[in-house]
């Protein structure tokens, strides 16, 4: 399938469709530039995270999830996994999930996150993409499945 020409109305279509996806996505969604910096960041985000995009947009994303990481830990897995996609410009980026304990600033209410990085060609170049879930829920009914497990021995 060919490419739409740069500039045509095609792809503003395209353009618009990625957008709109992007931004109806109950996950989060950000896209950083070749250097980590952050260009795009959906409402999801601002749901999991407790920060709005203009706040996010312009910043890299390692210090954004310092701001909301209680963990050492968690920050420093995120800085290797993305300084590993910038060193090769996004191409070879690890299709890595990684799981991390966000605090939301606004509540203080704690979150566990999966986020992966992935790398994303466009117009602009190479970028990486980085996809955000929530899975405290998921978190607290295996700790209650385990729970129910240790009572049942």
């Amino acid at each position: 399938m060919a490419s739409p020409d740069p500039g045509s109305k095609d792809e503003q279509l395209s353009d618009d469709h990625f957008r709109s996806l992007v931004e109806q996505a109950f996950d989060g969604i950000v896209i950083c530039d070749e250097k980590g910096v952050v260009s795009d960041w959906n409402a999801g985000m601002e749901k999991i995270t407790g920060i709005k995009k203009d706040g996010a947009r312009g910043r890299p994303l390692h210090e954004l999830v310092a701001q909301i990481s209680p963990t050492r830990e968690s920050i420093d897995a995120l800085k290797r996994l993305l300084q590993k996609c910038l060193q090769t410009s996004g191409t070879t980026c690890p299709r890595r999930t990684i799981e991390l304990v966000l605090r939301r600033k606004d509540i203080g209410k704690g979150v566990w996150a999966e986020l992966t990085l992935f790398p994303l060609r466009t117009r602009q170049g190479q970028r990486i993409g980085c996809f955000v879930r929530d899975v405290s829920e998921c978190r607290r009914r295996e700790e209650l499945d385990h729970a129910l497990d240790m009572i049942n021995k």
